[in-house]
C-alpha cells in the first residue's frame, strides 16, 4: 500500500509500538559520493558507450549517453536514499534507488554486525555495514553503503546495550 511518512508511523505506532523511534538517519557525507560511482553498473555503461563509440554509429552513441545519464542518476538517487539509524530496540536501513526501501529490525533479530571496505574505503573512513538476521534472502543481508567507521561503531554499540 502508498503511504506517507506520517501515516506510516502511526501504523507502526498503533500495530507494533516497539518500533518506534526517532527517524533521523545518519547518511553518507559528500565525500562518499564518490565510492557509490565505483559500481557494476556504472562501469558497464561506460563500456557500453566506449563499445559504441567504435561503431561510430550516431543511434548508439545517442543511446549508450542516454544509459549512462540514466545510471549516474541512479547512483545518484542511492546516495540520497542512503541511510541508518539504530537505537536500543531498533536497527533502521533506508536503501533503495529510484524507490526509497525502510527496513526496520529489532535488535534481538539480528545476528550479526559486519563491516566491508578497500583499502582506498578504509583510509577516507568509510565502509559498508553488512546486517544478518533470520529473513528471506532479499533482505536477510541488507547493507548500508559508503558510511563512516563511527556510524558502525554506533550500530555496535547499541547491540552491546
Amino acid at each position: 500500500p502508498i503511504a506517507k511518512l506520517k501515516q506510516v508511523d502511526r501504523i507502526l505506532e498503533q500495530l507494533l509500538p516497539d518500533m518506534k523511534f526517532n527517524r533521523e538517519y545518519h547518511k553518507p557525507s559528500k565525500p562518499a559520493l564518490a565510492y557509490f560511482f565505483f559500481c557494476f553498473r556504472m562501469f558497464f555503461s561506460i563500456g557500453i558507450l566506449i563499445g559504441a563509440g567504435d561503431y561510430q554509429s550516431m543511434l548508439m552513441m545517442g543511446c549508450g549517453l542516454a544509459f549512462l545519464i540514466l545510471i549516474v542518476a541512479s547512483v545518484y538517487m542511492e546516495y540520497r536514499n542512503a541511510g541508518i539509524n539504530a537505537n536500543d530496540q531498533v536497527v533502521s536501513i533506508s536503501t533503495g534507488v529510484f524507490t526509497k526501501q525502510m527496513i526496520f529490525i529489532k535488535m534481538e533479530k539480528i545476528e550479526s554486525v559486519s563491516e566491508q571496505s578497500n583499502y582506498f574505503k578504509c583510509k577516507k573512513g568509510f565502509t559498508n555495514i553488512k546486517l544478518g538476521f533470520i529473513a528471506p534472502l532479499r533482505v536477510a543481508n541488507i547493507q548500508a553503503r559508503n558510511m563512516t567507521y563511527n556510524e558502525y561503531e554506533e550500530v555496535k554499540k547499541a547491540m552491546i546495550f
